[in-house]
């Protein structure tokens, strides 16, 4: 297991690395109201590829208690296929805001979310796998 410093650097990276790809920078919560994304946010997966033994992720709760700039742990995931975890990690970068559910047993490993764009109300981006993308909105 990787430690969760290298893990929130590797993170980093990725999240940096798929927006220099998409060329649309984001920013960790809406830029003319300053919006927090702590709280709870109800979400669709389109495209998730699935993985061995189980199938793809299409609806998910996450609960925020921090801002995804905070260090350590930041909330609660749980999604359709009977997957929680309390090993929500963030990530903000000059460019790119995101998460990553560390060893999350129905992906086969870690799951990120890359934001594309954000408000006080819903999120989109990016996901883990080829075309993957997501959407969420505040209960």
């Amino acid at each position: 297991m990787m430690h969760p410093l290298r893990r929130l650097f590797a993170v980093a990276a990725l999240t940096l690395a798929t927006s220099a790809c998409s060329g649309t920078p984001t920013s960790p919560s809406d830029p003319s109201t300053g919006a927090s994304l702590i709280g709870t946010w109800d979400g669709t997966v389109s495209n998730h590829p699935g993985s061995y033994g189980y199938g793809p992720v299409r609806s998910f709760v996450l609960r925020l208690n921090n801002e995804p700039s905070a260090s350590g742990y930041i909330g609660q995931w749980s999604d359709n296929l009977g997957c929680t975890s309390s090993a929500v990690i963030g990530s903000v970068t000059r460019t790119t805001t995101g998460i990553s559910v560390e060893s999350l047993r129905c992906t086969d490993g870690d799951f990120y979310l890359t934001w594309t764009s954000a408000s006080a109300t819903v999120v989109s981006g990016t996901c883990r796998g080829s075309g993957c993308t997501f959407r969420m909105v505040r209960r």
